[in-house]
């Protein structure tokens, strides 16, 4: 089978990408002929060609509107869109050709917000399948190009992927034209845990507010005035902007918190920070799925959740399938500041255990690389044999 992928980003940090790279790379293992299409030269490119992936490069950008909320931005709107207009079009362009010249049984866009293999998918009259990773208008604010209905009405003439039932819901599918497969984080037998926990909180992910590091940061200035022995606040994650970075680090200066709250940027020992956290702390308002949620349970930590969109799927999957907590959820900055006064002061560190062995035994069996390829597969030979 020739499957040809599409991919937003070269970026390996980002959710999207490591969650498409172990895809690909169980999917390569079970026979499938793959090729990715990327929007430029970068580090998931690299990686791929490791993996003995063909790769092929072809400049294109997300199909949304342009922001429009500065007045830069609305004088940019149109020259923007215009831009992104003519690079589509020459991507797709490049796209027929190689498709044509390699004969793809199916076309995979890895999101929801990029259409150029879903308009050579429907000039070849072959499948398309739009993995929905993201709500788009409520975590991210995208307005789809030209809206939603219409994204909608193009996904009954195809596939989908949606990682969560949630997001199934969100954009009004059925089971029908999509399946809900949950993202593959790491194999099923890659689970650690360390009795040896640092003296800090951890929040890892792009810093912007639909994030939730602002409520984290509030959080963590009240709970650190009626802490007697607070612990640190580690975030690893770049800003959206520079601006942005500005107003975070305002609010913590302002607090006199500077030596407490590290702003360490991007690191490559995510993992390692997971299993000596005191707890890992999601705070997204519209999370699709959860990655880092489900990172840190296999590396053990103990896990602050907002209790909302993907997050909250997980922890009700976790309940549903272990009978208790897999999870502290918090709702409110005031419930957040709660835990951390709570988790903080335990210096036990076998207090959160069986919590954290019930989050490990679901993640496991819910959201292994293996499990995700596998269900897949499935739906690729089925989609090619309906």
């Amino acid at each position: 089978m020739k499957v040809l992928y599409i991919i937003s980003s070269t970026a390996t940090q980002g959710g999207s990408t490591k969650a498409f790279l172990s895809m690909v790379a169980g999917l390569k293992e079970r026979g499938i002929d793959a090729s990715v299409v990327c929007p430029d030269n970068g580090p998931a490119t690299e990686v791929l060609k490791t993996m003995g992936i063909r790769t092929y490069v072809a400049p294109y950008r997300t199909h949304i509107y342009p922001s429009c909320r500065t007045l830069k931005e609305k004088m940019l709107f149109f020259p923007k869109r215009l831009y992104h207009y003519r690079l589509n079009k020459r991507a797709e362009k490049r796209l027929l050709t190689i498709c044509r010249a390699e004969r793809f049984d199916l076309i995979h866009t890895n999101v929801s917000v990029i259409d150029i293999g879903y308009n050579v998918a429907k000039k070849l009259h072959i499948p398309h399948i739009y993995h929905i990773r993201e709500y788009q208008d409520l975590d991210f604010d995208m307005k789809i190009i030209p809206n939603k209905k219409r994204f909608i009405e193009n996904l009954y003439t195809g596939h989908a992927i949606c990682i969560t039932r949630n997001i199934q819901k969100h954009f009004e599918l059925d089971e029908e034209h999509s399946k809900v497969i949950y993202d593959g984080v790491k194999p099923s037998d890659a689970l650690r845990y360390s009795p040896d926990k640092g003296n800090y909180f951890l929040f890892v992910g792009r810093l912007q507010p639909s994030k939730g590091i602002e409520e984290v940061i509030h959080a963590y200035i009240a709970y650190h005035a009626q802490s007697t022995r607070p612990l640190q606040l580690l975030v690893a994650g770049l800003p959206l902007t520079d601006d942005y970075r500005k107003k975070l680090t305002g609010l913590v200066s302002a607090a006199g918190l500077d030596e407490e709250v590290r702003f360490l940027g991007v690191r490559n020992d995510v993992d390692d920070l997971m299993l000596h956290a005191n707890a890992v702390i999601m705070a997204s308002h519209s999370e699709g799925f959860g990655l880092v949620t489900v990172e840190a349970m296999y590396n053990g930590a103990l896990v602050l959740a907002r209790n909302c969109a993907g997050t909250h799927e997980q922890i009700v999957n976790g309940k549903e399938i272990s009978g208790d907590e897999i999870a502290l959820p918090w709702n409110t900055t005031e419930e957040l500041t709660g835990l951390m006064t709570e988790t903080g002061s335990d210096t036990n560190p076998d207090t959160y255990r069986k919590m954290i062995e019930r989050s490990q035994y679901v993640v496991s069996h819910l959201y292994s690389t293996e499990k995700c390829v596998d269900e897949t597969y499935r739906y690729y030979n089925h989609i090619l044999q309906s």
